[in-house]
């Protein structure tokens, strides 16, 4: 909430007959970058992730900022056969240009219990991904 209310991250939604169907948190930390999203696909509705970002962008514009950066991609030119074709393809049809940073840092201060919640989260992502979602 605070970060919120100081400007440091912007939550952004794409809503449809009163319902969010995505959200992305955009960090405005240094250059604005895509932390976390999600989504919640309908059979009935064309995907609103392109909508979304389109409209990030064009807040970022309007708040003066040159740039967005959508996360990891594969490389400038990746194989087809890449995990992550389909996130890279998304990302270059905003027509931005790539490039690479020194990415994301861990600092530490408590050993213990970060290694219990990676142990944690491990364990949580191994169990969602066996359950069954209706």
């Amino acid at each position: 909430k605070e970060l919120v209310e100081d400007n440091h991250i912007q939550i952004f939604t794409a809503e449809y007959l009163g319902n969010v169907y995505n959200i992305a948190l955009v960090s405005l930390f240094g250059r604005p970058t895509y932390s976390w999203g999600a989504s919640r696909p309908t059979p009935h509705m064309p995907p609103m992730g392109e909508g979304l970002h389109w409209e990030i962008i064009r807040w970022l514009k309007a708040q003066g900022y040159s740039s967005y950066d959508l996360g990891g991609a594969p490389g400038p030119t990746p194989y087809q056969s890449d995990y992550n074709y389909g996130t890279w393809r998304f990302k270059a049809g905003f027509g931005g240009v790539y490039q690479t940073s020194l990415g994301a840092f861990e600092l530490v201060l408590q050993p213990v219990k970060y290694w219990v919640f990676k142990k944690l989260l491990l364990a949580y992502r191994s169990l969602r991904k066996r359950a069954i979602l209706f």
